[in-house]
């Protein structure tokens, strides 16, 4: 029986030797876990003479990046978007803090830009600094807006492990065969998307994360992110801990708005071009108009200029009027791909109006082709899209409108206008007649006089292009079993709003620009 007994404890004995031993020969692959401890993060990794962790790789990987003087990153992304992006991250430490700069240049097969059309690169830059012990940043874009991913390198570099329960970690040595140490760490969903904060590709997410360390040095050497079930990264960057060229830490540039082009405008980097064409609706006759129309001449006569130089001269121009500036400001439209300067002037303490130059950057252009002039007594709307909408109030039931907008070149033309009286039987009085065409008066004379319900009734005269062709319509409201003579009694081009809405949109659904002063 004893026999028994130690013939079964031998073949045990070597069933586990067996088992350890191809354990330990295996693929070189130390451990791979999905446990929720952070057991893993310090197992002892032996490599010939020294031992480490994987959180001391981590530690160490904090102390060489975080407090480098200069680091640099190349890196590549592509996503099933059609984006592929090419990108370096400079990042420096000094007695200031710390300060960063990601560029990069990215090119696609479709265009996500819900404004902008033809373009399919960009160029941008994404700085980070602190100052005042407050972290900052600021984004410059040249291009299409849309395609730019910024990797958040830091956010890879710099991990939070002091709770690891909701990780996945793993590693893997290949120290023996190509001198690296791998650690995956995959499940942190919260850094996950602050890394990549501009969602692009919804598919481009981030399952797994692979740190790839020298065994020697124990320096990270590359990140790689991984999408579920990828075998290649679809994000990687390498490190460079001795970069070439000027190790001066980068200068944060001034920036007012995103578009690198239109940011160059304001802060007075770039030259101001602009085309002849004015519209002034409803001003066209007036001094002011005239005047500044005259100023804009002028200021634009001594040829090339930065922005600031251009107002300047026509400051210098309004002046010789007996004009003074009282406000400049801009806001940027079509999410930062064109920008509204609005300088304001006033005589005798009392603003006359303003003048308003709508930029746009096309065709790799900066491109202001038309300005406008506005009275001081007339409300104007820039709306988010680009469109412009002037308004003047004629009585309190009597308005007209002009609405303008641009073609994807910049060029801005009259989308429509609009007469709008709100009660029919007013048209009697010639000071509201006068503000309608006069070969149309003896109509509306009629419908003012000839229909019971003409005080309940209201009427907008709407006029437009179709090509070569003006239409004019006039849509009444109210009472709509009456409409049916009307066109025949008065002579009027009467018609339901379906009429106008099948060729132009006569509706005001964009918000308004939000207006921010020049700073000088």
């Amino acid at each position: 029986m004893k026999k028994k007994v130690a013939y079964f404890s031998l073949v045990v004995a070597l069933f586990v030797f067996i088992i350890a031993f191809f354990e330990n020969t295996s693929e070189n692959k130390i451990k791979d876990t999905t446990t929720n401890d952070q057991a893993v993060l310090d197992d002892v990794l032996k490599l010939d003479d020294q031992e480490t962790t994987a959180r001391k790789l981590f530690e160490a990987a904090y102390e060489d990046t975080y407090y480098a003087s200069h680091l640099r990153a190349h890196g590549y992304y592509e996503d099933s978007s059609f984006v592929e992006e090419e990108f370096t991250y400079d990042y420096y430490y000094g007695e200031d803090g710390s300060r960063s700069v990601l560029e990069g240049k990215s090119i696609c097969d479709s265009n996500p830009e819900k404004y902008v059309t033809g373009y399919l690169n960009v160029k941008f830059s994404y700085y980070k600094w602190e100052e005042n012990g407050v972290e900052k940043d600021g984004f410059l874009f040249n291009g299409c807006k849309g395609i730019a991913q910024i990797v958040d390198v830091g956010k890879f570099l710099w991990l939070d492990l002091t709770d690891t329960s909701e990780l996945e970690i793993s590693i893997e040595d290949y120290s023996q065969d190509k001198g690296y140490i791998y650690v995956s760490i995959a499940g942190k969903d919260d850094w996950i998307q602050e890394a990549l904060p501009r969602t692009i590709d919804p598919y481009a997410v981030i399952h797994e994360v692979k740190y790839k360390f020298d065994a020697d040095t124990h320096k990270l050497l590359e990140v790689d992110a991984y999408a579920k079930g990828d075998v290649s990264p679809f994000m990687f960057f390498e490190m460079d801990y001795e970069p070439q060229g000027d190790h001066t830490p980068v200068e944060i540039p001034q920036i007012q708005v995103e578009n690198g082009i239109l940011n160059g405008m304001i802060v007075g980097d770039k030259a101001l071009n602009l085309g002849e064409n004015v519209y002034s609706p409803f001003i066209e006759d007036s001094t002011w108009a005239g005047d500044a129309r005259a100023m804009v001449e002028e200021a634009s006569a001594v040829g090339e200029s930065s922005f600031p130089e251009f107002l300047t001269a026509l400051e210098q121009s309004a002046d010789l009027r007996g004009l003074t500036v009282k406000e400049k400001s801009y806001a940027y439209f079509n999410e930062g791909s064109g920008l509204f300067v609005l300088i304001s002037f006033s005589q005798d303490e009392k603003e006359i109006g303003s003048i308003v130059f709508p930029l746009a950057y096309y065709d790799g252009m900066l491109q202001c082709h038309d300005t406008f002039i506005v009275s001081a007594n007339d409300q104007c709307l820039y709306l988010v899209n680009g469109d412009v909408e002037i308004i003047r109030t004629i009585s309190d039931s009597l308005y007209k409108k002009a609405c303008y907008s641009s073609d994807i070149n910049g060029y801005y033309s009259l989308k429509y206008k609009m007469t709008r009286e709100e009660k029919i039987s007013n048209l009697s009085v010639k000071v509201e007649l006068k503000a309608f065409s006069e070969t149309d008066w003896p109509g509306l004379k009629i419908l003012a006089n000839d229909y019971l319900c003409a005080e309940e009734m209201s009427l907008t005269k709407y006029e437009f292009m179709v090509g070569k062709d003006q239409k004019v319509y006039y849509v009444p409201e109210g009472h709509e079993k009456e409409w049916s003579g009307m066109r025949s009694h008065t002579g009027l081009n009467i018609a339901g709003i379906d009429a106008v809405t099948m060729h132009v949109d006569v509706t005001t659904t964009w918000e308004e620009v939000y207006f921010l002063p020049l700073q000088y």
